[in-house]
């Protein structure tokens, strides 16, 4: 039976509705990406939503603002990224009375029931207009921002967003910092937050100057970082060199401070390192005062300090906090420990196998005697050793610290002492052993540590198989090494070579601190004087007007 002329008409209707519906869908999926706001709200929501994909900690909270009959709103945010209580008491409660309670930040039109314009831009909720908020209209910093841990503010009608800082994921407190322990210093250290980080930056210098940029890497992490430096005395070259070479960063993700100073650093082919880390906030306040560069890097307790010399590695914040003569023979003890630890195991190998009688007798007699049943040269003892302290050293680095004592005691004197009374290694080669290993921890930065431990190695070679000549030759091969490095254009070993008249003043040694008045001359500070000469006599008052 043919279909009569209504139901004709209803064919056509759907067949027409469908075609509709088929054509919006070909146009949305070959239409250009847009990264533009839509002005509907539902709109808007789905395109978040497919954004985030499959987010579960998404939370999309829709409402009305200012009641019921009011424009419709929604917030969206990362549960466990924001304050739950903040969010709820603070921002959607003020959000739903905006139209009915007065003291409201306006810049767009009225209207007459204290409500929005239809075509102006959002009224804030004075409590929200008193905090930090931002908008945009695109959808990219829509998503950054809200991984980032904002509260982002939707509000039909309106192709735009609103964010509120309401971070609430936790940190931990700042504590005493663990790899750049001091006795008289501040007991502050940075921690993994990034705005806690800069504030202890702020305490310590409270000048106008102060610049703290911004920026952020990693295409997929997303890392925020902050470039810290005073404009009326760091040199603009370094900081616009600083800042180029950050946003030059290629790279999907940038997790720590020391990943972030292996893109940035000159030489990275080098084993010296040539970028400083520490985290002392006193310390970096200290060298920014100086005119050099400090980067924070989010979710890392380590700044990035930049140039940095040979000098700068063997420098601690003990030092400006105790009289000259004291920080001048910590400088001087940290020095010739790391040439110990540097060259004690070659100068011990190469007068054993190939100088020997450069020693005095007795002192020979002796090491001939503890070396008797010993079935192993003086090198492959010393490289026994040195990978047994290694074991122990990663032991005590990855077991709880409730085990560390009891991983001591075992490693260090019951092994120890098992090794030479069974004949495997000799007595004297264990003191040497012991003094590296302590001279090692003089050094106060971990980094030239790690190229101590290195350059032991290679003194451990060349001295067995060249003696004092090869080492002499390899002390040469490093110390030409150290003078073809840079740090940000700066020598590596200024102000030692090139050479400067007030080389030793804060290198080497220490002098007292009322008499460094200007700024380290290898850094290029635009301000080079630190301070004028205040050091005036006090007159001695005369002892007979006194008495009268």
């Amino acid at each position: 039976m043919p279909p009569t002329a209504r139901q004709w008409r209803r064919l056509r209707k759907d067949a027409e509705v469908a075609r509709r519906l088929v054509g919006n869908l070909l146009a949305e999926v070959s239409a250009p990406p847009t990264d533009r706001l839509d002005a509907s709200l539902s709109r808007t929501l789905k395109r978040l939503k497919a954004a985030f994909g499959l987010a579960g900690d998404l939370v999309v909270r829709p409402f009305r603002l200012g009641g019921p009959g009011e424009r419709k709103a929604a917030v969206i945010y990362l549960d466990g990224m924001v304050d739950a209580r903040v969010v709820h008491e603070d921002i959607l409660n003020s959000l739903q009375k905006a139209g009915a309670e007065p003291g409201f930040v306006q810049t767009g039109v009225e209207r007459p029931s204290g409500g929005l314009s239809q075509s102006g831009p959002l009224a804030l909720p004075s409590p929200l207009a008193a905090g930090q908020v931002t908008s945009t209209s695109k959808l990219s910093k829509t998503v950054d921002a809200v991984l980032g841990g904002k509260v982002a503010l939707l509000l039909d009608g309106h192709p735009r967003a609103w964010f509120i800082d309401a971070k609430g994921f936790k940190t931990r407190n700042p504590e005493a910092p663990t790899t750049e322990q001091d006795i008289l210093g501040s007991k502050e250290g940075f921690v993994e937050d990034l705005r806690a980080n800069t504030s202890m930056i702020r305490r310590r210098i409270k000048d106008r100057n102060l610049q703290l940029v911004e920026m952020t890497v990693g295409r997929k992490s997303r890392t925020r970082v902050t470039v810290i430096y005073l404009a009326d005395v760091a040199n603009p070259a370094l900081v616009t060199a600083v800042l180029s070479r950050l946003h030059a960063i290629d790279a999907e993700t940038v997790a720590s401070a020391n990943a972030l100073a292996a893109y940035v650093k000159d030489h990275n082919w080098s084993p010296f390192p040539v970028a400083e880390l520490t985290e002392r906030p006193d310390v970096v306040a200290m060298e920014v005062l100086d005119g050099r560069v400090g980067i924070l890097v989010e979710n890392d307790p380590f700044a990035v300090l930049v140039p940095a010399t040979f000098w700068d590695f063997f420098q601690a914040a003990d030092d400006y906090n105790q009289g000259a003569l004291g920080a001048t023979l910590g400088r001087l003890v940290r020095f010739l420990a790391f040439f110990l630890s540097t060259f004690l195991p070659g100068l011990y190998t190469a007068f054993v196998m190939i100088h020997l009688d450069l020693v005095p007798f007795d002192l020979a007699l002796s090491v001939a005697g503890s070396r008797q049943g010993v079935p192993f040269p003086a090198p492959l003892e010393y490289f026994f050793l040195i990978i047994m302290f290694e074991v122990m050293r990663e032991v005590s680095i990855r077991i709880p610290k409730t085990m560390g004592a009891t991983i001591g005691v075992v490693g260090g004197i019951v092994l120890g002492q098992a090794v030479v009374q069974a004949g495997v290694v000799s007595a004297p080669l264990i003191v040497v052993v012991a003094l590296v290993a302590l001279a090692l921890f003089t050094t106060p930065h971990y980094q030239m540590t790690v190229m101590a431990r290195m350059l032991s190695l290679i003194s451990l070679a060349v001295g067995s198989a060249l003696g004092v000549y090869g080492i002499l030759l390899a002390a040469m091969a490093v110390i030409v090494h150290l003078a073809s490095l840079t740090s940000f254009d700066v020598p590596y070993l200024a102000p030692a070579a090139p050479a400067s008249r007030g080389f030793a003043v804060d290198t080497l040694t220490r002098a007292p601190l009322w008499s460094l008045r200007r700024r380290p001359y290898q850094y290029q500070p635009t301000d080079v004087r630190k301070r004028d000469d205040y050091r005036t006599p006090m007159p001695y008052p005369d002892l007979e007007e006194a008495r009268s």
